[in-house]
Parts: C-alpha cells; sequence; structure tokens
C-alpha cells in the first residue's frame, strides 16, 4: 500500500479549502488510511476551527454594533422595537458563545490511571462510562480519566471481569501479543497474566470479538457466543472454543471457588490468587487428582483439609523468612 506523508500545513490548507483537486484527493486518501490518520486531521480541524473562532471574535466590535442597532431603533417604528432588540442581543452574545466554546475545547490533557490489584485481593471500582470492573488478584488496568473519540481503549495486565456499559463508543480491552478484546455491551471474564503462556476470554452475555494474529502473522477475528470461552495458546498461536465453564471462570469475583473436576494444577492456579500463596507439588503422581466442589469464606487450611480428606493429599505449610528473620508475605505449602 502506497503511504503518504501529509503536514499539518497542508491539512490546514484542506480545511480552508484552498488545495488544488488533486491535493485534496492525496489528504482524503491519506485521512481514510487509518485511524490515527482520522484522529490527527480531526484535532488540525479543531485547530482551524478554533482559530476562525477567534478571528471573529476580535473582528467584532460589541459596542460599535450596539449603537448601529439603537440607532436604527430610533428611526423605526415601535411596531419593530422587540425585533431589533432582539437582533442586538444576538449580535453581542454570538461572541459569548464563541469565547465559551473555545474555553470547553481547550480541556485539559486526558490522564492515564493505572489500578493494581493487592495480592490475595479483588478490587472493584468503575471506568468513566459507568463500565463496572472486578480487578483479580495481582492484576493491572490502565485506563484515561475520560473516554475521548470513537473507542474505549484500555489496557489488561492480569485477569478482570468487566459489565460493559452500552455507548456507541467502542469498548477495547488491550492485552499483550497485540491481542484486542472488543466488546458490545456485555458481560465477559478476561485472564491474561503475562506469565502464562496463554489467555482465556470467557463470554456472560452479549457479544465479544478476540482479534489476534495467526501463526502466518494475519489478522483473525473470533467472535463468541453466550456461555462460550476461547483459549489462546502464545506458544502455537492457536485457538480452543469450549463451553460449560463460565461458572467456575468467574466465581472468583463473587469471592468464591468453583471446582467442576477440576484437575489439581487449575486448582492450585486458583488458590494461589485466591490467597496469595506459592504450592510446591513434591508427589507428581498428584496431578492426576481431580477435584469438584465450592468455597465461598473458607480459609485455606479448610480447603487444604478438604483436600486431604477426599484425596488423601497431605500438605505442609511452610512460613519463609527473609535474612532479617522476619516471615515473608507470601505463604508457601507443599504437598506430598
Amino acid at each position: 500500500m502506497q503511504e503518504y506523508n501529509i503536514e499539518e500545513a497542508v491539512l490546514l490548507q484542506y480545511f480552508e479549502g484552498t488545495l488544488d483537486d488533486d491535493a485534496k484527493k492525496a489528504v482524503e486518501h491519506w485521512i481514510n488510511d487509518s485511524e490515527e490518520n482520522a484522529k490527527i486531521a480531526k484535532d488540525i480541524y479543531y485547530i482551524y476551527w478554533a482559530s476562525d473562532v477567534i478571528d471573529t471574535i476580535e473582528n467584532v466590535d460589541a459596542q460599535s454594533a450596539l449603537e448601529e442597532v439603537n440607532k436604527s431603533i430610533k428611526k423605526r417604528s415601535n411596531r419593530r422595537l422587540l425585533h431589533q432588540v432582539q437582533k442586538a442581543a444576538a449580535l453581542l452574545t454570538l461572541p459569548l458563545i464563541a469565547v465559551a466554546l473555545y474555553f470547553m475545547m481547550k480541556q485539559d490533557p486526558v490522564e492515564q490511571i493505572i489500578v493494581k490489584s493487592t495480592p490475595g485481593m479483588v478490587a472493584y471500582f468503575d471506568l468513566p462510562d459507568g463500565t463496572t470492573v472486578a480487578l483479580n488478584s495481582g492484576s493491572e488496568l490502565e485506563y484515561p480519566d475520560r473516554f475521548e473519540g470513537e473507542s474505549r481503549n484500555i489496557r489488561l495486565k492480569g485477569e478482570a471481569f468487566f459489565d460493559v456499559k452500552k455507548s456507541d463508543k467502542r469498548f477495547l480491552v488491550n492485552l499483550y501479543d497485540k491481542i484486542q478484546v472488543e466488546a458490545y455491551g456485555t458481560k465477559f471474564n478476561v485472564e491474561a497474566f503475562e506469565k502464562n503462556d496463554f489467555l482465556a476470554v470467557s463470554l456472560v452475555s452479549g457479544s465479544v470479538g478476540v482479534k489476534y494474529r495467526d501463526k502466518n502473522n494475519n489478522k483473525e477475528e473470533i467472535i463468541l457466543d453466550e456461555g462460550e470461552k476461547i483459549t489462546y495458546s502464545r506458544k502455537n498461536k492457536s485457538l480452543d472454543i469450549s463451553s460449560g465453564t463460565i461458572a467456575m471462570d468467574t466465581a472468583w469475583k463473587d469471592g468464591k471457588i468453583v471446582l467442576q473436576n477440576t484437575p489439581l494444577d487449575e486448582v492450585l492456579k486458583q488458590l494461589s490468587k485466591r490467597f496469595d500463596a506459592e504450592f510446591i507439588v513434591k508427589n507428581n503422581k498428584l496431578k492426576e487428582e481431580r477435584f469438584t466442589g465450592t468455597f465461598e469464606t473458607q480459609h485455606l487450611y479448610l480447603i487444604l483439609e478438604h483436600l486431604r480428606i477426599s484425596s488423601g493429599i497431605r500438605y505442609l505449610m511452610i512460613e519463609d523468612k527473609n535474612e532479617s528473620g522476619k516471615t515473608k508475605e507470601k505463604l508457601k505449602v507443599e504437598l506430598y
């Protein structure tokens, strides 16, 4: 694709209408080539519009205009009095409106907000558009203090549940490896920890599209149906779509752990996030074990006791100490 480099001065000439036909076509091609170009052109147009408003303000002599209107009122009949006063008011109000619009456009720059959840805790908050977020343990979400333009862009590292407020603006969750999740007024869960070799998107209701690059680096998008889960392998750049796990995938936001014939590795991942604990499996045969159950407000000790009673797993909680002899905050648990 041929690329065009358009300078700001050329864009100003375009909006002033002083370019020839060939130059106009080149500018329009450049604007339509990408969203970033369209945004730049929009910003230049605002500058042109604001400059035009300022010129209008500077060229209007409100006092002289009022005197001219008053002279005209005296010469005309009384039945035209109200009409002339309205014209004078409009003439005086126009610069004030222009000034107000000018200062409204001069908003403070958009600031980025970063929310980090404490290990072992879940953070709940709202985005500027009214979307509600539950941010899982050890996760990070970055978003602007206000959404501008045609989309609502945010960036996630970790896991979060979104209840998206419906809007004409696109809701985009940006992840690692240039992967995007686009939501269309919906409820969904995203798990995208950078330390993992996979990411997963689970759709509770509504509709979401997952945009990614395949093995050949081609852009692809998969649309999920309600109740479906998509798992993306970072190593193979492949997708797997499944269903029936939504309750397990989203239980954490309500302070629950739901197991449905869940292998031990996955159980320990959930416990690690929930309690900020490190698990060390000493007996690899234990990884063949699977568990079913729902845990709500139980402490880690009670959950480990459930695993011990149901499968015979033995465990040992270790107090890991640093060089000064103080116990580290992160708990270690060995399984035998």
